[in-house]
């Protein structure tokens, strides 16, 4: 299995993007990853109040997760009691999370006021 992901962000001052604060070039930050063997994915409606554990399917060895919600929530990972508060920036429509590191599982906890919807993806 492939896994390839390029994260090319630029931070500037200018709409033209020439006075550069951050940079990270597309082509230094392509990965391409050939030794994973399993992944899992797939959508969520969380209600509201409600926690989910995210299926990781036949991931043996978790390596790494992306989450896309429409709704701000929580996220806990390998069972940690503190969770990452995913939440939307103003005026956008998804807030989105991208780790790639050991994981054990994955939960999503609608408690924000509304139930959560989004997408995930786990892979190892």
């Amino acid at each position: 299995m492939r896994l390839v992901h390029a994260l090319a962000i630029n931070l500037s001052q200018d709409e033209a993007q020439v006075q550069s604060q951050f940079k990270r070039d597309a082509t230094v930050s392509r990965i391409t990853i050939d030794t994973y063997t399993a992944h899992a994915s797939g959508s969520f409606s969380i209600p509201d109040g409600d926690t989910e554990s995210l299926s990781i399917g036949d991931v043996a060895s978790p390596n790494g997760v992306y989450i896309e919600v429409a709704n701000d929530c929580d996220v806990y990972l390998s069972g940690s009691l503190d969770p990452i508060e995913l939440r939307k920036a103003t005026g956008k429509t998804y807030a989105k999370l991208f780790l790639e590191c050991n994981l054990t599982s994955v939960s999503i906890e609608a408690s924000q006021g509304v139930a959560v919807t989004g997408t995930y993806l786990v892979w190892g």
